[in-house]
């Protein structure tokens, strides 16, 4: 069961309360059986009257109200579809996507004829919808209210940025879906990674075009790339590791 499973059967339950199917104590028990542990070890339940989402703080030993982790895609074995995923009218995505489908495309295609690449994300312009054919392999799906049935039908997840500033959100996010990523060095800027172990970075065509083919034709890699990438975001990037490390920088800065 995921917690979009125990969301909906909530859902369900709640409305059978409040028409008079189940009673109070039937539906205190029903709750009960849908608690659900993460990855980390963690467990999770509904609160009865909010549905607001509540872990369970072994230290404190109380529930905690929380928004419950993001879990890894279900990915579909053997799929040569590669993923952007950005909004596309933020321009450095716009010509990462043009960099790819003219320079890297084509020599992916040398190398697996039946890769395919999605471009999924808000307001693509008329440069990228043009490019978009069965023929080139390309669909430009536009925006997705839910990413996740592209994220699961993908084999690889791209991030070919030349230009940009900041942290590069959309990796960590990638990571906590479990995707393997190929992205250049500046796709990669401001965060922690082991290029080769939880993602690869490339930042010429070939290069490019040569790691996205070991991605969708190693299964092994694959499956490692999202192993070690969803681990790394949860020793990095979880927000329990981050406040603790926050909470020492004032307390520092309070006895200082």
């Amino acid at each position: 069961m995921t917690f979009a499973d125990v969301d909906k059967r909530y859902q369900e339950l709640k409305q059978q309360f409040e028409s008079g199917l189940l009673s109070e104590t039937a539906f205190d028990e029903a709750l009960k059986e849908l608690m659900i542990q993460d990855d980390q070890g963690r467990w999770w339940a509904k609160a009865r009257d909010t549905g607001q989402w509540n872990y369970y703080d072994a230290v404190t030993q109380n529930w905690t109200p929380a928004s419950p982790p993001v879990q890894p895609v279900q990915p579909q074995p053997g799929s040569l579809e590669v993923l952007h995923l950005g909004t596309m009218f933020w321009l450095p995505n716009v010509e990462g996507v043009l960099w790819f489908i003219r320079e890297v495309m084509p020599r992916l295609r040398q190398k697996l004829p039946g890769a395919t690449l999605n471009v999924v994300g808000k307001n693509p312009p008329d440069s990228i919808r043009a490019l978009a054919s069965k023929e080139t392999g390309i669909q430009v799906t536009g925006y997705a209210p839910d990413p996740r049935p592209y994220l699961e039908q993908a084999g690889a997840f791209i991030v070919p940025l030349f230009a940009a500033g900041g942290m590069r959100v959309k990796i960590v996010d990638a990571w906590r879906w479990g995707m393997p990523i190929v992205s250049t060095r500046i796709g990669a800027e401001g965060i922690r990674y082991r290029d080769g172990e939880n993602i690869l970075i490339a930042d010429d065509p070939d290069g490019f075009a040569g790691a996205l083919a070991r991605v969708l034709e190693d299964s092994e890699l694959n499956q490692r790339l999202r192993e070690n990438g969803r681990r790394w975001v949860e020793q990095q990037y979880d927000w329990q590791r981050v406040y603790p490390a926050w909470d020492e920088v004032y307390r520092a800065s309070l006895t200082g």
